[in-house]
């Protein structure tokens, strides 16, 4: 329902703004004594506050000191991540700039404003002046932090104690303490911040209120229908803050009688004190709304608004009767309006729209959501007008956000401590087979995959929030039958000193581990044979030397082969043939390995073999076997078969050797010793006396 409250006449509206614009409106001021209201209030200049307005952040040197008198300003904290809480709210109860009453220069928190509305500000030299002369402004600011003090330590207490429904009745409680009226301009994004948590508890948390009949809320503000229920539901902390404040503020002297009202016959200050009381409560009901009233006639001329709807137009109560509320709308919204309006009125029934209004000299320009209903005539049309410009900034930049999240090339996630996913991106979602991330909000690692899987990452998170560390790693999993290699990058989310949950990236590294092995690979490879080139068989060769000086129980042979007569064969028949029968040669080799053996070319038409687990008899027989295959193989080249024979030179490779080329080498002086004996043959080389491999290991030293 509409208030329906008449229209004041000019007299009423005059003395109705100097009441609400009245320095009498804040706690303090109105507390102060004759001599020092009228001083103080004098310097004073009055100022409307923008919602979201920041008065002065962390670090900053306050240029005023607000008393705010329709206003609300909210004290928070923020992180270095980002994340904030509030600290406390101030509103007609008492100042923002306790540093300077204190004597610091730099605020340690920021004020920014919760509520629009009306506040004096004094000068920071003027209030420093005025707090050296020791009056009763000093006492009356020294009270009121005493009772900030109190709200922030119950605060505190509170948020570690109480369940997140008994904070939100707290914070609501609160709220209206220091505003009039029954209806707050809040969304849940802002309690959200204000009191530290997910946008998502102070949902759950508000319908759990709605249900139980406490308040109604739509999107942008809330209503308290039932504030006795608030109060039955909250916790301690609500009535030790109000219980202290009362306190305080009752042992404060009587406040200071209005300026420009002397004292008079009796009949007129009974007249003054009703209509006083007149205007307090057309205000409470009406001009304090946090949101525009309107009620437009037929021609959509403005018949009568409230404060918050004067302010938001740029115009004074008196000039109502002056303007239509077209004129404030930019002119490419004007045609929806207008057919909005008639549908409303012609249909006598209530609707809603968005449009945007023009710049003033206090304001840029609006989004505003307009709810319409006629009057019972259809006459005159009421309209509640919500200034929705900051909401949609923020839905706009949670888009943003999400679209940026949405086109990375890799997957992000966010988990509570729990290791329930808060928000995933796209690609996430798309990678585990979901429809969208939305669909992904508030499972678990179990909901994607297997138990065993499931377990590690659960631990994984704990033990990320607990060390405190970031931690990266590569894992390979099983994705639609396929195994695939994933990055992946893990940190803790720290707010206010607390790990509340871990944020991950990961990436599909596969192709880029295919290419790594593949590069590997061709490092390690002779390109002509496909056996190991010399570089990798000499590495090979070492650490199979180390092995062997652990563990002498498992005998390893060396063996060097060499192709009889191949540069005859190439200055005959040119370098393809001799390619030919490198690569010939080589597949023969390799068909005889086993696992665990090496097979590499050393240079030109030399090759060496590493045979692990093999004693000399075994060495042979394996040297026998090639030797007979490459003396049976031939290759025909421009209607020309060649012959090919081998030299073959073994050597066992030692514990006492100092280096692992000590064996290569003895099987290449057997191998020669081979090639001198006649080629096509096998020699084994003769294990060196003790007595000089006692002479090699001091060589080395």
């Amino acid at each position: 329902m509409f208030d329906e409250t008449p229209c004041l006449n000019p007299e009423e509206i005059a003395m109705a703004g100097e009441w609400v614009n009245s320095p009498r409106m804040n706690r303090i001021l109105a507390c102060l004594p004759v001599e020092e209201y009228g001083r103080h209030v004098d310097a004073m200049e009055f100022v409307l506050l923008k919602r979201g307005e920041v008065l002065f952040d962390c670090g900053d040197k306050p240029a005023f000191v607000y008393f705010p008198t329709s206003s609300l300003i909210s004290l928070t904290s923020t992180t270095e991540s980002g994340s904030s809480a509030e600290l406390a709210m101030t509103g007609n109860d008492g100042l923002v700039g306790t540093t300077l009453i204190l004597g610091g220069k730099c605020a340690t928190h920021k004020a920014v404003v919760q509520s629009a509305g009306g506040a004096y500000r004094l000068r920071a030299d003027a209030m420093r002046f005025e707090l050296g002369q020791g009056g009763h402004l000093l006492q009356l600011s020294l009270r009121y932090i005493h009772a900030l003090m109190t709200q922030m330590a119950q605060s505190l207490v509170c948020n570690r104690h109480h369940s997140l429904d008994q904070r939100l009745c707290r914070w609501l409680l609160l709220y209206l303490d220091r505003q009039p009226g029954d209806k707050l301009l809040v969304t849940h994004q802002l309690i959200a911040h204000m009191l530290g948590v997910r946008r998502e508890a102070v949902t759950e948390a508000a319908g759990k209120l709605q249900a139980a009949g406490l308040i109604q809320y739509s999107r942008g503000y809330m209503v308290v229908i039932n504030r006795p229920g608030l109060e039955a539901r909250v916790c301690e902390c609500y009535r030790a803050v109000k219980t202290e404040y009362e306190r305080l503020f009752d042992e404060m002297p009587e406040p200071a009688p209005a300026r420009g009202h002397p004292p008079g016959p009796t009949s007129l200050r009974h007249a003054y004190e009703d209509a006083q009381a007149m205007l307090r409560k057309y205000t409470d009901i009406y001009n304090f709304a946090p949101v525009g009233y309107f009620t437009l006639n037929a021609s959509r001329a403005i018949l009568k608004l409230n404060l918050a709807g004067a302010i938001l137009l740029g115009i004074k109560h008196s000039q109502c009767g002056q303007h239509r509320f077209d004129a404030f709308v930019k002119p490419e919204y004007l045609a929806d309006l207008q057919q909005f309006q008639a549908e409303v009125l012609g249909g006598k029934c209530r609707g809603n729209c968005e449009v945007v209004l023009t710049a003033t000299d206090k304001r840029p320009e609006a989004l505003v959501r307009i709810e319409a209903a006629p009057d019972d005539n259809g006459r005159e049309l009421h309209m509640v007008v919500i200034d929705i410009t900051a909401e949609k900034t923020l839905h706009e930049r949670e888009q943003y956000q999400r679209a940026l999240l949405d086109n990375c090339p890799f997957m992000v996630w966010l988990k509570d401590k729990e290791s329930r996913f808060l928000a995933v991106n796209a690609p996430f979602a798309h990678t585990f087979g979901w429809p969208s991330a939305e669909a992904l909000e508030g499972r678990t690692d179990y909901d994607l995959t297997s138990r065993e899987l499931a377990d590690a990452y659960r631990a994984d998170d704990r033990a990320v929030m607990a060390s405190g560390e970031k931690r990266s790693f590569e894992e390979q999993i099983e994705m639609n039958g396929a195994l695939r290699w994933f990055e992946t990058f893990k940190s803790p989310v720290v707010v206010d000193g607390r790990n509340i949950g871990t944020v991950g990236f990961s990436r599909d590294i596969t192709e880029r581990r295919r290419m790594e092995a593949e590069l590997r690979s061709l490092a390690a490879t002779d390109s002509l044979t496909q056996l190991a080139n010399r570089r990798h068989f000499l590495a090979r060769l070492e650490e199979t030397h180390a092995d062997l000086l652990r563990n002498a129980d498992h005998p390893v042979a060396v063996l060097m082969f060499d192709l009889d007569h191949f540069k005859s064969i190439n200055d005959s028949l040119g370098h393809a043939a001799g390619d030919a029968v490198l690569r010939l040669f080589s597949s023969l080799l390799r068909d005889e390995l086993r696992a665990g053996d090496l097979a590499g070319r050393i240079g030109g038409e030399e090759f060496a073999v590493l045979l692990t687990r093999s004693n000399p008899d075994a060495a042979a027989a394996f040297a026998e076997r090639i030797r007979r295959k490459v003396a049976e193989t031939s290759i025909l080249m421009d209607q020309r078969r060649i012959a090919i024979t081998v030299s073959i030179g073994i050597a066992l490779m030692l514990a006492e050797d100092t280096t692992a080329e000590q064996a290569l080498g003895r099987a290449d002086d057997a191998l020669y010793r081979a090639k001198a004996e006649g080629r096509n043959r096998i020699a084994l080389a003769e294990t060196p006396p003790p007595q000089q491999v006692f002479r090699g290991v001091q060589a080395a030293m």
